[in-house]
């Protein structure tokens, strides 16, 4: 079914109302229905605008009731009419039962030009259409294998809750003997976007009627003679397998991760980081990007070798990774230098952790017996202040760092 919502201040109601009833009938007002509770129609409760369906096609008799209807009376659609608003695309409301009576969803999107006036995002638009879908016309009503139960549900729901169900078939019931052989085959899969959050589960348990006793019996009989064979090629394909894994693991690894220190490297880090900035942007989260670089490393190179530089860069990667949480980046970037994630963080968070950091490099490493100082100049950039794009959060940590270094005077 398709609908068209319009939006209507509330100084226009009474003007719109009485023009509505010339084209639908006398009986034509702007009312508010309870979805959630008595399932009830409900007179309005003042507030600046009102949204409500002024058409519907196809409009079979017991559906014209809803002509009128507001929908930013309801939390249902209020919820969803904003999320289409705000992205200006599809959105989807969650499971709920039709004034008809059926289970259905409805998609919003926004129509119309942009409002004169209103703050909200709910107020945005001046149009609204919507399309309304019923459960039981998601998927054919019914199969010829009665093996196979079928659900559809709102991924906001669990599995279990019928609630988000848009479309459950019950199979028939197996015996316990049949339960124990046989497998019981699942599979699920996301049918929806972000803003049409759906999905498809299937499970159906295997029984004696899945089972083609011809071909069992020739089965069983070259069995007894292939059985070798085929053990010798099972043995063979796995080690194959298992040696392909192998293999492509150690490329990944080498693509993503330093060989020296284990951290991600450069690649992998740039990678979490648009990943985390896309984030940031769609939760309104903060994020900030540490760039580290160690004091007086060089002198550890030249006085006691590359050996020595080398597990000084190891234990640097270990005490770095353990000044910070599990979800956190480090990475290598390069040389002596190194550069950490910091996501979903608070405002005041990033000085504490810098300060923690200190406190761990000033630590002396011990290296072949020797205690080595090896310091850290340490800058930071925050996606509230620096922007939400990956260069400029690196440019404007590189340049603190590079700040903090000049103010130590270590090279």
């Amino acid at each position: 079914m398709f609908e068209v919502a319009e939006r209507v201040p509330r100084e226009a109601l009474a003007e719109f109302e009485a023009r509505q009833r010339e084209a639908f009938g006398p009986e034509f007002r702007v009312k508010a229905f309870d979805f959630g509770g008595d399932r009830r129609w409900h007179p309005l409760e003042p507030k600046p605008a009102y949204v409500p369906l002024v058409f519907i096609e196809p409009a079979p008799p017991d559906s014209l009731v809803v002509l009128g209807l507001d929908l930013d009376s309801s939390e249902l659609f209020r919820h969803s009419l904003r999320g289409s608003a705000r992205l200006s695309q599809p959105v989807a409301t969650k499971p709920f039962g039709l004034v008809e009576g059926p289970l259905a969803y409805v998609v919003h999107r926004p129509a119309g030009p942009l409002a004169e006036a209103g703050d909200e995002d709910l107020f945005r638009y001046d149009r609204y259409v919507l399309i309304v879908v019923r459960a039981d016309t998601l998927l054919p009503p019914s199969h010829t294998d009665d093996r196979l139960r079928t659900l559809l549900y709102h991924r906001d729901f669990p599995r279990n809750d019928p609630r988000g169900h848009l479309h459950f078939s019950r199979a028939a019931a197996s015996g316990w003997l049949e339960a124990a052989l046989f497998p019981d085959l699942r599979f699920e899969e996301q049918v929806g976007s972000d803003t049409q959050p759906f999905a498809l589960a299937l499970s159906r348990q295997l029984g004696w009627s899945d089972l083609r006793w011809s071909l069992l019996g020739i089965v069983v009989a070259t069995g007894l003679i292939t059985f070798a064979v085929m053990l010798a090629y099972a043995r063979l394909y796995h080690d194959r397998q298992m040696q392909r894994l192998a293999e492509a693991d150690r490329l990944f690894h080498l693509a993503n991760y330093d060989l020296l220190t284990g951290l991600p490297n450069r690649n992998l880090f740039m990678d979490r980081l648009h990943h985390a900035l896309v984030k940031a942007r769609r939760q309104g989260t903060r994020l900030a990007v540490l760039f580290l670089d160690l004091d007086r490393f060089k002198h550890v190179n030249d006085a006691y070798g590359h050996d020595a530089g080398d597990e000084v860069l190891r234990l640097a990667g270990g005490r770095l990774r353990d000044c910070l949480r599990a979800s956190d980046t480090v990475a290598r970037r390069s040389g002596d230098e190194f550069v950490a994630l910091l996501e979903d963080i608070g405002r005041n968070e990033v000085p504490v952790v810098v300060a923690k950091i200190r406190d761990a490099f000033a630590e002396p490493f011990q290296v072949e017996g020797r205690d080595l100082e090896v310091g850290a100049s340490i800058g930071a950039a925050s996606s509230a202040s620096d922007g939400l794009e990956a260069a400029q959060l690196l440019r404007a940590a590189d340049a603190a760092m590079y700040a903090d270094k000049r103010r130590g005077g270590v090279a």
